[in-house]
């Protein structure tokens, strides 16, 4: 796998189809979450950022690779962190890590000052490491996977 990547604001219909791919493979494919579940209503609402990597074979393709989303929650400076996916391949290149930080880095621009986030319970480690906490101790369901409420101040 190319280590030559980048993280785009994805603004164009084919950036945001990219982006949907990846979590369709990640969420559908690979967690068995119901398609109807994986993309919602607030998918328009959404900032989404997309990484790709330069195809082998092709340079002037990029391959998609990873994705994020923030929702913005109207009339307040809350963000929600959602649907972070990496590619099976891409997985071990800080990807994940990389998109968290360009959400978050485009989040202040956007006058959001904390990050709401939804973790799966193995990815908390991943979460803690970046700087968030756990804003509420209990274990709820959510697409029939175990998650804990977590956040972060960037102000």
């Amino acid at each position: 796998m190319s280590t030559d990547y980048s993280i785009v604001k994805a603004e164009t219909p084919e950036q945001i189809q990219d982006c949907y791919a990846v979590r369709i493979n990640v969420f559908v494919h690979e967690q068995n979450i119901p398609l109807d579940l994986e993309i919602d209503e607030y998918d328009p609402k959404c900032y989404h950022w997309l990484a790709t990597a330069a195809n082998s074979t092709q340079r002037r393709s990029r391959l998609p690779l990873g994705t994020i989303r923030l929702y913005h929650v109207p009339n307040t400076s809350i963000g929600k962190l959602g649907r972070l996916a990496v590619d099976l391949s891409a997985r071990g290149l800080g990807l994940g890590r990389k998109l968290v930080e360009a959400l978050e880095k485009d989040a202040l621009t956007l006058g959001i000052t904390f990050i709401d986030c939804h973790s799966q319970i193995d990815k908390r480690p991943f979460y803690e490491k970046l700087g968030y906490h756990v804003i509420d101790g209990n274990i709820f369901v959510e697409d029939g996977i175990d998650h804990i409420k977590m956040g972060k101040s960037l102000s």
